[in-house]
């Protein structure tokens, strides 16, 4: 039907393979292109196969894969499962009328995507909008700028150095930046750590309240410690302790993502490839401190407004996963001889 061909010379009109993380085929529609080579190739069809008929065939063939295999790192493809690659082959007629069904099908759908895409997007930009507005409309009342050393215990690193010994199966919750997004903490269960090695690093040890700042990687992201981490400890954020009487957790996590704090973290970020925030320049940093009981004000009216920003996302989301299933059913039925 086609060939398996690993040069890496691609051109418009190409059928490409990719063969990490997820797998799809797709047509390549640019300029002539190096291939990367986790990328194949499919070239000198047969005359008995339409390419796009093909294309739909391997897609739908690798989404079966890819559900029912399992991976522990980086999902790969091999050469050997794509040249095994196998699906009936219908008259040159009848292919043309399924890809033509599955062309507008597909082209529909890809449609519902992009709005539904959008939607998610405006929705996060409203929010950021409005969370701003908040902060300004504060700005006028008795909101001190005061340096961020200046209102927190303890501004400090979580543990720096290797981890390829330190791990265990079972022990204390280790956190890491990827567990850190968007003003969450999301543990995902994988990494923990002895409590004599958590006991030997008490300096970073974690309190409830206590902000966490990414920084390495993607910088500026932060989260509060809830109380199921209280004790635990982390790996190369920085971890901030407010002085309760002056500053929140919660305020001053919501202050370290709005988008002036964002752009300050960039202002001083190290490193010429991998952005890099010190302990040294973040205390130096100022931000805005109201009173206690504003700051309770504008973290209850964020938080209301988030929750209808989540529900959103919860909406557009479902929306995505419905029609991925549908292109999946689509898949399915054009080939057991449905759509024709």
């Amino acid at each position: 039907m086609g060939r398996y061909d690993p040069t890496y010379l691609v051109n418009a009109g190409d059928f490409l393979i990719g063969m990490d993380g997820e797998f799809r085929c797709y047509e390549w529609k640019g300029a002539s292109a190096l291939l990367n080579q986790r990328v194949c190739r499919l070239v000198n069809f047969s005359n008995h196969v339409v390419p796009r008929f093909l294309h739909y065939g391997i897609n739908k063939y690798l989404i079966e894969i890819e559900d029912a295999t399992s991976f522990t790192t980086v999902k790969h493809l091999s050469s050997k499962t794509i040249k095994s690659i196998q699906f009936p082959l219908p008259p040159l007629e009848e292919q043309h009328q399924i890809v033509a069904v599955l062309d507008e099908a597909f082209e529909g759908l890809a449609r519902a995507r992009s709005h539904a895409e959008a939607n998610l997007r405006d929705a996060r930009e409203l929010l950021a909008n409005a969370v701003d507005r908040l902060f300004e409309a504060q700005a006028g009342h008795e909101t001190r700028q005061m340096r961020l050393g200046s209102v927190v215990t303890r501004l400090t690193n979580g543990y720096v150095g290797p981890t390829r010994n330190i791990y265990v199966e079972e022990g204390v919750p280790y956190l890491l930046a990827r567990h850190v997004r968007n003003n969450q903490l999301s543990f995902d269960g994988r990494t923990f750590i002895a409590p004599s090695f958590n006991e030997k690093h008490k300096k970073s040890k974690l309190k409830l309240g206590d902000v966490l700042l990414v920084q390495s990687g993607h910088i500026g992201h932060c989260a509060v410690v809830p109380p199921e981490h209280v004790g635990h400890n982390c790996h190369a954020m920085i971890i901030l302790t407010t002085i309760p009487e002056i500053l929140s957790g919660e305020y001053l996590a919501e202050v370290l993502n709005t988008p002036q704090m964002q752009g300050r973290f960039q202002e001083i970020r190290t490193g010429s490839t991998v952005p890099h925030l010190t302990c040294k320049m973040v205390k130096e940093l100022t931000i805005p401190v109201p009173t206690l009981p504003d700051q309770g004000i504008i973290i209850d009216e964020i938080q209301g407004l988030r929750a209808e920003c989540d529900d959103l996302e919860r909406r557009y989301r479902a929306k995505l996963q419905s029609i991925e299933a549908l292109q999946q059913s689509l898949l399915l039925r054009a080939f057991t001889g449905e759509l024709t």
